[in-house]
């Protein structure tokens, strides 16, 4: 059931537990990849490098749906966008599930990344329309659900592709953004924009306040360094993993 909301007037329980799980459901998509770049590497017949091209291209296309997608949310209607992402996630996982060769996953990655930004539009959205006094602690919320999809989106993949095998881990990710689509249809009511400036005007103004704010250079600085080092750690333990003595 659709609800109404209204700046710090409250969001209803149920849609706030909502966002929550489809924050964790669609950053998962980025970290999906990272347990599975040995097998990948071994079913397309690649090398290491080029396996590990999925996990750097998926990171791309979250960069690039950082940059070039959330502001898009303050010029059309953010549920539609929000609704268009999950639609193309779900393409997108489905192609590397069925992907014939590597390069094919790779462009799937690409595109999977891009679109998996949901959690870039539910935070602010929980931090508008809750109450003052419940602000921090529905931002909490979902802000958790975020890096239990990072963290757990790696022990999901190495566990089903153990079972099942790596196209598997894809095929149920897919699975997943379907059923956020309709959920989030169902119960995120229409959400109105905000500005009045072209899209273009929009991209002006990150580069605006990143001269205007040494702040945020440098808290972007050491988010960047700080999450480059955990990607890379994970990346790489991949393929140390399936060598002598681990054989996992």
């Amino acid at each position: 059931m659709k609800c109404e909301l209204r700046e710090n007037q409250g969001i209803p329980v149920a849609l706030l537990a909502l966002m929550a799980v489809a924050t964790g459901l669609s950053v998962a998509n980025c970290y999906y990849n990272q347990p599975l770049l040995g097998s990948m590497a071994k079913d397309f017949a690649v090398n290491d490098f080029s396996a590990s091209m999925v996990a750097t291209l998926t990171q791309i296309g979250y960069v690039t749906g950082l940059v070039f997608v959330i502001p898009l949310g303050d010029l059309v209607s953010r549920k539609k966008l929000i609704l268009t992402n999950y639609i193309i996630s779900s393409c997108a996982l489905l192609a590397i599930a069925l992907a014939p060769n590597i390069y094919w996953v790779w462009g799937a990655s690409l595109l999977a990344g891009a679109s998996s930004v949901m959690p870039q539009f539910f935070i602010p959205l929980a931090s508008y329309y809750s109450p003052p006094a419940h602000k921090v602690r529905n931002v909490g919320i979902i802000q958790s659900c975020l890096l239990i999809g990072i963290l757990g989106s790696r022990v999901f993949s190495g566990f089903l592709a153990d079972v099942w095998g790596w196209r598997s881990v894809y095929f149920v990710a897919c699975l997943f953004m379907l059923g956020c689509f309709l959920m989030i249809h169902k119960m995120l009511p229409a959400l109105s924009t905000c500005s009045q400036e072209s899209y273009a005007g929009l991209m002006k103004s990150l580069l605006r306040l990143l001269s205007q704010y040494p702040y945020l250079r440098i808290a972007s600085l050491r988010a960047a360094l700080a999450y480059g080092s955990f990607f890379a750690l994970w990346s790489c333990l991949a393929f140390r993993m399936k060598q002598e003595p681990f054989f996992a």
